[in-house]
């Protein structure tokens, strides 16, 4: 798919999404980031349902046996285990799930593709290896002895409502931390589902209840543990996200297409990486994290001077205080800041007390504010943007 577009969607409305690479190839990997109700996970959503999505205007259909029509597609939803053991409960009380089974493999006309749908890829040896660069011994015995016809996680992750969880229960995945729980869950039921004709593959917030060291490596573990299939197939993968970890890991990897969503209003939104309000020549995780996230660092307050310094030749601070303070979008109510450096030169400016405490923590000068980095840093992306016109 090289483009998704959507027509009086009722919470995406008409928003589009071009997934094509310069030589007009598309994208096998798509990050969606972005804060919370920005329409990530209903993108997903949608795309599961592409073969009969009523919103999607620019549907591409496969055809398969007999001419029909048919779009393969694995989903795997947030929080695994909570959504398995709610259904769980929701259908001894009432037969009704209230959430759907939380890896989904679609298929159309079954019985026509029942042939295609048996051809799976056998990436065991690959998970072995993979699994073990977590550094959890428990994983890696998990993935080394699991049978998928007596160790269905699903049916593992609703065991611990039924009566017979006590026969066996070293099998159970109820004896996992939360964290080991999604991973074995989406390592497994990815395994099980996916085969060489599989369209999409559909991942919400992979990063749920992992520690952050495991977040910088999952990114790195999906796309690995797809890539035997990538190989022999067009299959596309579509990962929803707000976790800075796994953007962290997205910007080293040119092979991955990047897509910020965002409300602006009522209305969602969405840029490509290359579209992005950038100050700085070269994408960095510092300026990534705050133009989706809007989180201040100063790592990247530290960027923008070094930007403007270098723009203007600029070879000591006291230069860039002063240019700093005749810019005229320098307001001195907003950012007069006054510090002292080597040799008690003065300087006047927030962005320089900024600076100065990032390099010289030992400085016995008070400490700055979130929001007075906040601010220091909109002045500096303001005036980069200012200085290119």
């Amino acid at each position: 798919m090289d483009a998704l577009v959507f027509n009086g969607h009722p919470v995406l409305g008409d928003l589009s999404f071009d997934f094509r690479k310069e030589n007009g190839e598309p994208y096998k990997i798509i990050l969606l980031v972005g804060e919370n109700g920005c329409g990530k996970t209903t993108v997903l959503k949608e795309i599961y349902s592409y073969e009969n999505n009523e919103y999607i205007s620019n549907r591409i259909i496969k055809r398969g046996i007999f001419d029909q029509e048919f779009i393969e597609s694995v989903f795997v939803r947030q929080d695994h285990k909570y959504c398995c053991v709610i259904d769980e409960i929701s259908n001894k009380i009432s037969s009704e799930k209230v959430f759907e089974k939380v890896v989904d493999e679609k298929l159309n006309n079954r019985n026509i593709l029942k042939m295609r749908s048996n051809v799976k890829i056998n990436v065991k040896s690959f998970l072995k290896k993979r699994i073990a660069t977590f550094g959890d011994g428990r994983l890696t015995d998990f993935v080394e002895n699991e049978n998928s016809e007596s160790r269905d996680l699903y049916g593992l992750a609703t065991s611990m409502v039924k009566l017979n969880v006590q026969k066996k229960p070293d099998k159970y995945i109820d004896n996992y931390s939360s964290g080991e729980q999604e991973l074995l869950m989406l390592v497994s039921e990815i395994r099980q589902k996916l085969n060489i004709n599989t369209d999409f593959v559909l991942i919400d917030e992979p990063e749920t209840s992992l520690h952050p060291k495991w977040q910088l490596k999952i990114l790195d573990f999906i796309i690995d543990g797809l890539k035997n299939i990538s190989e022999q197939s067009d299959v596309q993968v579509f990962i929803a996200t707000h976790s800075e970890n796994i953007l962290k890991q997205a910007i080293k990897n040119e092979d991955i297409l990047i897509i910020q969503m965002y409300r602006e209003g009522e209305t969602i939104k969405s840029k490509r990486i290359s579209e992005m309000d950038f100050r700085l020549p070269k994408v960095t995780y510092a300026e990534l994290s705050y133009v989706i996230f809007g989180i201040p660092n100063p790592d990247y307050h530290n960027l923008l001077i070094a930007e403007i310094n270098e723009n203007n030749n600029f070879n000591n601070l006291k230069m860039t205080d002063n240019f700093i303070i005749k810019h005229p979008l320098y307001k001195k109510s907003l950012h007069e800041k006054r510090s002292k450096g080597k040799a008690k030169v003065e300087y006047f400016t927030l962005p320089i007390y900024i600076r100065n405490k990032y390099h010289h923590p030992e400085n016995r000068e008070g400490d700055y504010s979130e929001e007075q980095l906040n601010t220091s840093i909109e002045l500096l992306r303001a005036i980069l943007a200012d200085d290119k016109l």
